[in-house]
């Protein structure tokens, strides 16, 4: 069963598989980049978090105090790393062209919203 030390140690390791992804996002360009890199990592991110979570399954509820303060603490920090991660990610995207086939940008449900709207 894991211990809050177990939850905030696995929050660490996320956090610090983003900020390992944090540099080769911000290498990407329009000639090269470790495109690759980055999807195996963020697919990673989402292994590792998938694998965790049904372990805190019928873990006890953690007290208000140190540990329920460290939790909140570690999982703060993976967001705001993540976030970073994201930003640059989200911002180099317009280096590179749709996937084929891709169509439209929206979702059918969001066009549909948005040409409602005009």
């Amino acid at each position: 069963m894991k211990t809050p030390q177990h939850v905030v140690s696995d929050i660490n390791t996320l956090t610090q598989k983003s900020k390992d992804l944090q540099a080769p996002a911000q290498s990407l360009n329009i000639i090269n980049g470790p495109l690759i890199q980055i999807i195996t990592g963020l697919s990673d991110i989402v292994t590792t978090l998938t694998a965790a979570l049904p372990q805190m399954e019928g873990m006890p509820n953690v007290a208000e105090g140190k540990d329920a303060n460290g939790i909140a603490d570690a999982f703060r920090e993976f967001v705001r790393v993540q976030q970073a991660l994201l930003n640059i990610v989200i911002g180099k995207a317009g280096l590179f062209p749709p996937p084929p086939l891709s169509g439209s940008p929206w979702p059918p449900c969001c066009a549909k919203s948005r040409m409602s709207k005009t």
